[in-house]
């Protein structure tokens, strides 16, 4: 038998149960069976391990035994389509979404949302900023054709229970709160600054402002949009003060402004 056939019916007894026939030659103190075994709890062993690690907050939440069980589930349902690890765990929060006992919880679902989005911000390609420096250079005539491309680590996630306070209770060693349902789903802000990932709380009038200039909306348009609500003078304000903590955050990649032959600035 070839080395690839042998290589297939070896994985596909570990993989799927397969019968390994007469590849494996029976070892002198148990059965072929009971050494497939072994390497079939050792390979569940070690894809449970690559979820710990990439659900970390989410581990201490439910606790080893809960946990183990949800992972290997998920790994019955989605294995590894990589060689890479790092991408096993992708479809986690979605599964947890809809499996069994925890189908019935946000939280768990939620905490994994988070845990996944602060990963993906890390993993984020580099690229540059816009600072504070930067945007104290332009003239406040020229904010009038500005455009803002943002950081590709920048993700937004919706959650509608606690799950930011059980999430930093877990981060801190403590026992987190009791899961509770906000009044109003909350808008997270996660990217990553330097070499780490963060998150913090927006507001409602700050989420929807990030959300359109990501869409590509115009300075002035934005404070049209802010008007609404503020009033004209206020709302001035209000995205000056945005965009000066976004600033702040480096999530700011590039500028574009519009009637000076398109010209876009970067870090």
């Amino acid at each position: 038998m070839r080395l690839k056939a042998i290589q297939s019916t070896i994985q596909n007894a570990i993989l799927k149960g397969f019968p390994s026939g007469d590849v494996i030659r029976q070892p002198p103190d148990q059965c072929c069976d009971k050494a497939i075994g072994v390497h079939q709890k050792a390979y569940h062993a070690r894809l449970c391990s690559f979820l710990r690690s990439d659900y970390a907050k989410l581990y201490r939440y439910l606790g080893n035994d809960s946990f183990e069980t949800c992972a290997r589930a998920y790994a019955d349902q989605f294995p590894p389509r990589s060689a890479n690890p790092r991408w096993f765990g992708q479809a986690f929060p979605e599964f947890l979404k809809s499996h069994g006992t925890f189908g019935k919880l946000c939280v768990p679902h939620e905490l994994a949302m988070l845990e996944r989005a602060l990963n993906d911000a890390f993993d984020a390609p580099d690229g540059p900023v816009v600072g504070k420096a930067d945007l104290a250079k332009l003239d406040p005539e020229n904010l009038a054709g500005c455009t803002f491309k943002f950081s590709s680590s920048v993700r937004l996630i919706e959650l509608s229970h606690n799950t930011t306070s059980i999430w930093s209770a877990l981060a801190c060693g403590e026992t987190p709160p009791s899961p509770y349902k906000l009044d109003t789903d909350s808008i997270v802000l996660v990217w990553r600054q330097g070499l780490s990932s963060r998150f913090r709380l927006l507001g409602e009038q700050e989420a929807m402002a990030l959300s359109a200039m990501q869409d590509g909306v115009s300075y002035p348009k934005l404070c049209g949009m802010l008007a609404a609500d503020l009033g004209g003078e206020n709302a001035a304000h209000t995205a000056a003060c945005f965009l000066r903590g976004w600033a702040e955050a480096e999530i700011i990649s590039e500028l574009s402004i519009r009637g000076l032959a398109d010209e876009t600035v970067h870090a």
